[in-house]
């Protein structure tokens, strides 16, 4: 298991991501569904530079800090 998300994704999420997150609720849309910032996420002038940006994330990896947990699990063969 390991954190992720810290420090860019943090930032971005409590900057962007929850204001943005909180006016789609008040319409009464999911965060996830479409509309501008969707559209706009999904540009490749967009897209690719926040990518770059995020994955600066990946040099602090081994802190524990960050916005989640991610674990990696494997199913045991059967008979073992």
């Amino acid at each position: 298991m390991r954190w992720w998300g810290f420090p860019v994704t943090r930032i971005y999420e409590k900057i962007l991501f929850r204001p943005w997150s909180r006016v789609r609720s008040r319409a009464g849309k999911p965060p996830g569904s479409g509309g501008f910032m969707g559209t706009l996420a999904t540009h490749p002038m967009v897209r690719v530079p926040l990518s770059r940006i995020l994955s600066i994330d990946e040099i602090f990896r081994r802190l524990p800090f960050g916005i989640g947990l991610m674990a990696v699990a494997r199913k045991r063969p059967t008979g073992t």
